[in-house]
């Protein structure tokens, strides 16, 4: 019962800070877990938030890769952002047409829910 409470206040404290959102269209594909949008036409590099994909060279990145494609290639989302990682990309939540696509890749089997 406590790790749940933690798990909550931990989650609320996340959307809590999360105050920017972007939408655009994406433009790229880079491998299962992150993609290129287009924001007030610029380019703009996100990661999920919060899985993991295979990477290229890896098994099974080509197909995490085109699962991600299928859901978001050339269509508006919405990113809820909620950090900005190491190698400057967005970090987010990416959705679309209500959809949580984060969520849709782990439950498909194309990630893996990444904690760190």
């Amino acid at each position: 019962m406590r790790r749940l409470m933690i798990l909550f206040l931990l989650a609320f404290a996340a959307s809590a800070t999360a105050s920017e959102v972007l939408h655009g269209e994406v433009v790229g594909i880079t491998d299962g877990d992150t993609l290129t949008i287009l924001v007030m036409e610029r380019p703009r590099k996100v990661r999920l938030a919060e899985i993991d994909a295979s990477e290229r060279g890896q098994p099974w990145a080509s197909k995490a890769r085109q699962a991600l494609s299928d859901k978001v290639f050339r269509r508006q989302i919405e990113v809820r952002v909620v950090d900005t990682d190491r190698y400057g990309r967005t970090v987010g939540h990416v959705w679309i047409d209500g959809r949580h696509v984060n969520r849709e890749m782990v439950r498909e089997g194309h990630g893996w829910v990444y904690q760190r």
